[in-house]
């Protein structure tokens, strides 16, 4: 890492090191977990952006990660986040929160809940 002017630079090499780093941390085992929840947000709210929806699916896991008390609302207000994602209704945004954190308590069987039941 270079600092220059209070900016860091990252080597090629640093950079793949810390995403892989972050990739372990959201998704400990692995591609089939990151498939599976994608698989499920998919299902949860299939007419938003899926990205869009991944990524606020890994800023409330991460809230999580560093603190399992916080509620929804708590992490969106620490993380600035202004609201949902477009076209994800309260419900499902509800759902994905669920998802979360059932997310951090799972095992090596990757046996989540349906997007039905997470819904209801």
């Amino acid at each position: 890492m270079i600092n220059i002017l209070g900016f860091n630079f990252y080597t090629a090499e640093e950079r793949k090191a810390q995403e892989a780093a972050y990739a372990a941390r959201m998704f400990p085992y692995g591609e089939p977990q990151k498939q599976r929840i994608s698989q499920l947000l998919k299902e949860l709210c299939p007419a938003a952006d899926q990205k869009n929806l991944l990524f606020f699916y890994l800023v409330l896991k991460q809230a999580l990660l560093e603190d399992p008390g916080l509620s929804m609302p708590q992490i969106m207000k620490k993380s600035r986040l202004r609201g949902l994602p477009a076209k994800v209704t309260p419900k499902a945004g509800q759902a994905v929160f669920r998802l979360c954190l059932l997310d951090l308590n799972c095992d090596e069987s990757l046996s989540y809940p349906s997007a039905d039941d997470l819904l209801s």
